[in-house]
């Protein structure tokens, strides 16, 4: 599903490995940020190289970019790669220590249309996993220039409210001033309330940016927002950043996030290439989808034999459902009806087939309809594969 609809958007799969030099991750994700301080898994090899399991996918990428003179080949590349990452947190619903990440980076274009054109293929995947309700939230965070402006001012603010902030915001002020206002601590969210905005701080031209991301999404039907409260957090953003929000995920309702990181590759060793790119978290996409009952979590067609009779024409039936490119699983154990539908609906099937020594002595499928109210249909078995073209079309 990923590749059909990142393919459709020009993006092109990339692969990079699942160790690199640690050094690639200080140098990009940055040294004050909680994933190289506490939660990147970091060791010596036997050539006395400190190596990491990647915590992210974007820095490998960009390394994989320079490295490989992939800018040569086109003036704007477009990547999408998928495959697990590492962080030493402490485990929960929504956050593992082995997880999975779907990416896309594109490298080359300073438009702000390659911005929007991310967040598009992003809600295009979102759309075809079922995924109903996710909102995209923006922010602007200007270039360093502005950065460094507005790190002084919400330092100067948050000092005079020093009291009211947790212990670890205490320390990201000297750190990593920026990243208080990612707190989930409740105090802490009291307090960046008022706190100054850094579009106040950031150059119209950037301000023009966010304006022209809100309105692509709106005129794309993508639910989108403002909010003043997102920075990320790693050291490489710049410009545009956004997260993705699910309200079926609880406390960490994170979906997906990215923006711009225009400086990254010269940063690395690079040409100066403008850039930007987002992740989607596997697990909580399947956590989404588990919440909403979508029949995309599972076989959205299930064949149901009944008889041993009916095993081989059913299972000719599945592969040629399966030939035509739908979703389709089969019971072969032959048990009852009422166990086999028990079993489609819970796995979220949204059609059934259904043959016994009745149907193929008639030449016929029975349709039933999974879903609540539905009704079935007895169809010559000839008409089948038409029939599911058109409602599944």
């Amino acid at each position: 599903m990923a590749q059909d609809v990142f393919t459709r958007f020009g993006f092109e799969p990339i692969r990079t490995p699942v160790m690199e030099e640690a050094d690639l991750f200080r140098r990009s994700v940055g040294e004050s940020t909680d994933i190289v301080q506490k939660e990147m898994y970091e060791f010596e090899d036997r050539g006395h190289t400190r190596i990491a399991l990647r915590p992210e996918g974007t820095a490998g990428v960009v390394r994989a970019f320079i490295e490989n003179h992939l800018a040569h080949e086109s003036a704007v590349r477009k990547f999408y790669y998928y495959g697990p990452m590492f962080r030493a947190e402490r485990p929960q619903a929504g956050r593992m220590r082995q997880f999975h990440q779907i990416g896309l980076e594109s490298l080359g274009s300073d438009s702000v249309r390659a911005d929007t054109e991310i967040m598009q293929a992003l809600a295009a995947f979102l759309n075809a996993a079922g995924i109903r309700g996710a909102e995209f939230q923006i922010n602007c965070l200007g270039d360093p220039d502005d950065r460094k402006r507005y790190a002084g001012e919400l330092r100067s603010y948050l000092e005079r409210r020093i009291g009211d902030i947790c212990e670890t915001c205490r320390i990201r002020m000297d750190a990593n001033v920026m990243r208080v206002l990612d707190c989930k601590n409740p105090s802490c969210r009291d307090v960046v309330r008022d706190a100054p905005k850094i579009l106040e701080s950031v150059k119209d031209a950037y301000r023009a940016e966010l304006e022209v991301v809100l309105g692509v999404l709106a005129e794309s039907g993508i639910k989108g927002r403002y909010n003043p409260t997102v920075v990320r957090g790693l050291d490489y953003y710049t410009r545009i950043v956004f997260e993705v929000t699910h309200p079926d995920l609880g406390s960490q309702d994170a979906l997906a996030a990215g923006g711009r990181y225009d400086l990254l590759v010269k940063q690395l060793g690079g040409r100066a290439t403008p850039a930007v790119g987002c992740a989607l978290g596997m697990e909580r996409l399947v956590m989404a989808m588990k919440a909403a009952g979508d029949p995309a979590s599972g076989p959205r067609i299930v064949v149901v034999a009944l008889g041993e009779s009916a095993q081989q024409p059913g299972y000719r039936l599945l592969s040629q459902i399966r030939a035509e490119g739908f979703d389709s699983d089969m019971d072969f154990e032959n048990r009852s009806l009422k166990a086999q539908l028990r079993r489609a609906e819970k796995c979220g099937a949204r059609w059934c087939l259904i043959l016994g020594d009745n149907e193929i002595q008639k030449q016929t499928v029975i349709i039933k309809d999974m879903t609540e109210g539905g009704g079935q249909n007895e169809i010559p078995a000839g008409d089948v594969l038409g029939h599911l073209r058109k409602v599944l079309q």
